[in-house]
């Protein structure tokens, strides 16, 4: 069995024929699961769920952590776990638990990493501490992935996530949040992710996000935006579209394109069409409805010269 689990390039910490989680936990059961998981020599994707009746120990990845310092200091030639993706359940943690994993999680296997996943959802109300819960800014290098490819991070509470900690990531690819309710309507501060591709941010994520930042994304291929139904009404579900948002894009490899607004009062203009030569699927869902006629001609300065030849799929409020 040393032997397997050492050989071990997969493991996910739930009952799994496939990864066999059960039938290795019950083998080493006079170890913790953080012992267990050092003797995993050769992951590269793990995936662990703090879920109830599972895993509860926070502590699960600090002896990578100390592998790190170690190897760095010099004091251990043993060569890292080359572990690429990270996927960690914490709901049923509680706030600074939650936290402390999500940290050993990074400064342990932060110069690896393609793909991390964070999941705080459903997170319990009485477990949120929003004082201690900050992911911090990148302030040392062991803060800093500079492989990561893809960042998901799904929180039921805006305030638990602070968008600045995206600048610890100079290469990321895809970003995909998701954000549910109780929400405050601080605009995020404008992100530089100048190598981003996909774009998707669900419920208060596509609320709060700054659209000046896609002037920092040349290289989007995929934009979406959707917040689906609040139970709260627009104010806490629904972004709303304001003056903040220009159409004056600049995204030469767009694709496609697909959101749900709030037009309510907002100023929506098809003048991106423009900016956006490549854009062949557009998909615009309009919960409230525009409180003004929406045509894509008028919102042109001169429709006579603007073809879209690329534009195959187009869809307005089906």
């Amino acid at each position: 069995m040393d032997s397997y689990v050492s050989r071990l390039t997969e493991l996910r910490t739930v009952t799994s024929v496939t990864y066999r989680w059960n039938e290795i936990s019950k083998e080493y059961a006079d170890m913790s699961v953080g012992q267990l998981l050092q003797r995993c020599r050769s992951l590269v994707l793990l995936v662990i769920e703090f879920l109830r009746g599972g895993i509860d120990d926070a502590s699960v990845l600090s002896w990578a952590v100390d592998e790190r310092r170690d190897r760095e200091a010099g004091r251990l030639s043993a060569p890292a776990v080359p572990l690429e993706r990270l996927d960690l359940n914490l709901a049923e943690l509680g706030t600074v638990d939650a936290f402390r994993v999500l940290m050993d999680g990074i400064r342990a296997f932060g110069p690896s990493l393609d793909t991390l996943g964070v999941d705080l959802s459903p997170f319990k109300e009485e477990m949120m501490d929003e004082d201690l819960w900050r992911l911090p800014l990148p302030q040392d290098e062991s803060m800093v992935m500079p492989r990561l490819r893809i960042f998901r991070f799904k929180s039921p509470v805006v305030e638990l996530f602070d968008v600045r900690f995206l600048q610890s990531f100079p290469n990321l690819r895809t970003l995909d949040v998701t954000l549910a309710k109780r929400v405050s309507h601080q605009c995020w501060p404008v992100l530089q992710l100048p190598h981003l591709t996909w774009l998707k941010l669900h419920g208060r994520a596509a609320c709060v996000f700054n659209p000046a930042s896609l002037h920092s994304m040349p290289q989007l291929r995929w934009i979406e935006l959707i917040t689906g139904q609040s139970e709260q009404g627009a104010s806490d579900g629904r972004p709303t579209l304001q003056d903040s948002w220009t159409w004056d894009w600049d995204l030469p490899k767009l694709e496609s394109m697909s959101a749900q607004m709030d037009l309510s009062e907002a100023k929506f203009s098809f003048t991106f069409l423009r900016g956006c030569p490549n854009l062949s699927k557009l998909d615009l869902q309009f919960p409230e409805g525009p409180a003004y006629p929406l045509h894509v001609s008028s919102a042109l300065a001169d429709p006579a010269q603007d073809i879209y030849p690329i534009l195959q799929d187009l869809r307005l409020n089906e």
